[in-house]
C-alpha cells in the first residue's frame, strides 16, 4: 500500500527574459524546466541532472565520482554496439570517470 508523503514548501518563478521556469525546494532542491522542455535538477549533495527536451538523453554527474548519460530509445544500438555500450530494451549506459575516460 502506498502512502502520501507531506507537501514540500517550494518557490517558484519564471524568467521573464528566458521563460524558464525555476522551482526552489525548502529541502534544497533546484529544479529548472527550459522552455524548450529540457530539465535541470540539482541536490543537495551537488549531484545534477540534465534531461533532454524530447526525454531521450539523462544526464547524471556529481563532482569526484564518475558520470552517466543514459540514452533512451536507441532503436539501432545494437547493431553499432561497441566495447563502452551497454543495452538493454534500447536503454543505453555511458559511464565517464573523473579523469575523462569512458568505460
Amino acid at each position: 500500500m502506498f502512502t502520501d508523503l507531506p507537501p514540500i514548501p517550494c518557490a517558484v518563478e519564471t524568467d521573464a527574459v528566458t521563460g524558464a521556469q525555476m522551482m526552489i525546494r525548502e529541502d534544497e532542491i533546484v529544479s529548472v524546466i527550459y522552455k524548450d522542455g529540457s530539465v535541470y535538477c540539482q541536490h543537495r549533495d551537488g549531484t545534477k541532472f540534465h534531461t533532454s527536451a524530447d526525454g531521450s538523453e539523462i544526464r547524471v554527474e556529481k563532482r569526484n565520482f564518475a558520470s552517466h548519460i543514459i540514452k533512451i530509445g536507441q532503436k539501432d544500438v545494437l547493431k553499432a554496439a561497441g566495447p563502452f555500450t551497454r543495452a538493454q530494451d534500447g536503454i543505453v549506459l555511458e559511464t565517464y570517470l573523473p579523469d575523462g575516460s569512458k568505460s
